[in-house]
């Protein structure tokens, strides 16, 4: 048996002897001159090639030759080989910039190799070749997309990348701001604004800075626009347009029994976050349709409160003046009890909060950053999805590794949000 397997080549291994201690294994020596003990079995059923020095490179093969591509994500329509092979190239990445007439945008060099923008950037760190690109002062093709939605609703000037507006740090850029209306938008690449590259209280401290100096700033992450590009841009309709038609609320009819689909339509239509279950639904019409609507049922997360506010929506057609007010009195006046108390929490990532102050409710706490996970294609994953018991009955990872490991070997960046401001009215005391 000794003479059977000394000598013999396994990959990248060269067979030395038999391991003295347990027949089944021998002893290996591997192409970089590491030397170790494994299974025998393990080397003639290929499962062991190298001392774990050449995993990624017969990763590669393998999936070059059961799939066509070196990536998971991309085996469903696998790139052409010289793609793969341009960017796993520093020479061949600069050739292939280089050969152009005029610099490419990142964008551009997504599209032609097959790769997202956050990947192209990844690649142009690594090699160094940021040079080598045409960088449009830091500008992404979805900044650009939400710079042209944003300068088609409004006439007010629209400035880019302004520095030096914030007391807490000059340095911190703002993407695109509107002077006029104290309005900022900042335009995140969900790669680089994952919890690879920022703290996770960076996008919360920008906003609150920003609510320091009066600014109101609008976080807008990349796969955002992508997969709910409509309800973005019906937020930004709402902040920043100068066509809506205003409304007065005492010029609108209250309705307590709006049905059921048209709450879902209205609510999926108008909020971000769609529709949501509740009790208590208080609607305003004008000329009989249906412009705002204020939705409320138990407190979800907490048994402190009585109630909770769950929708609070307009139709982005008109600006209700005093809507909230006139609906929240309506609530208060016909379902609440003395000292009753019914609680509210506003995105920092896209609003203030204000109106809440405005109509009589205090704001009582900050809540520490929450966070999605998303990969390479916008899958977008809410973090209740992949609580770690979760993902271990769905066969991800192993009992020792922790959220973070599983989600990144799925190939998963997890990205902070703001937080949410916590509002609280109290019957009677407010």
């Amino acid at each position: 048996m000794r003479k059977d397997w000394i000598g013999k080549q396994f990959g990248y291994l060269t067979v030395l002897d038999i391991d003295p201690d347990d027949n089944q294994k021998v002893i290996c020596k591997c192409i970089c001159e590491k030397e170790f003990s494994t299974y025998k079995v393990s080397l003639s059923r290929g499962s062991t090639r190298s001392c774990g020095c050449k995993s990624r490179e017969l990763s590669r093969e393998t999936m070059m030759s059961k799939y066509g591509d070196v990536c998971t994500l991309k085996t469903d329509n696998p790139r052409y080989k010289w793609q793969i092979d341009t960017i796993n190239s520093k020479k061949k990445f600069a050739d292939f910039l280089d050969k152009y007439d005029v610099k490419l945008r990142c964008f551009e060099v997504s599209k032609i190799l097959g790769i997202n923008e956050a990947s192209v950037w990844r690649y142009l760190h690594k090699y160094e070749l940021e040079d080598h690109i045409d960088l449009g002062y830091g500008r992404s093709k979805v900044e650009d997309d939400v710079y042209n939605f944003i300068s088609k609703v409004t006439d007010n000037k629209i400035e880019r990348h302004v520095r030096g507006l914030l007391e807490y740090n000059n340095q911190y850029e703002l993407d695109i701001y509107i002077p006029d209306k104290k309005i900022a938008i900042e335009v995140n690449g969900d790669y680089w604004h994952s919890s690879e590259f920022k703290d996770e209280l960076y996008h919360q401290l920008k906003s609150l800075e920003c609510q320091k100096v009066g600014i109101t700033l609008i976080h807008i992450f990349e796969s955002e626009w992508i997969n709910n590009r409509k309800q973005i841009q019906i937020l930004l309709y709402n902040l920043i347009s100068d066509s809506r038609n205003t409304v007065y609320a005492r010029k609108c009819i209250l309705d307590t029994n709006v049905s059921i689909q048209e709450i879902k339509e209205f609510e999926n239509s108008y909020h971000l976050q769609g529709y949501a279950s509740s009790s208590i639904n208080v609607g305003l019409r004008y000329n009989n349709k249906l412009i705002a609507l204020m939705t409320f049922g138990v407190s979800r997360f907490s048994s402190e409160y009585n109630y909770e506010v769950i929708r609070l929506c307009y139709d982005y057609h008109y600006n209700v003046q005093g809507g909230a007010e006139k609906m929240f009195k309506y609530f208060v006046n016909n379902y609440m009890k003395d000292n009753e108390s019914v609680v509210s929490y506003c995105d920092i990532s896209k609003f203030n909060g204000r109106v809440y102050s405005q109509i009589g409710f205090k704001l009582v706490d900050i809540t520490q950053p929450g966070y999605f996970w998303v990969n390479n294609k916008y899958d977008v994953l809410q973090r209740y999805k992949v609580q770690k018991q979760k993902l271990l009955d769905q066969g991800y990872g192993n009992l020792g590794n922790t959220e973070y490991e599983i989600m990144r070997a799925r190939g998963y960046y997890k990205v902070c949000n703001s937080g949410n401001k916590k509002f609280v009215y109290v019957k009677g005391v407010n």
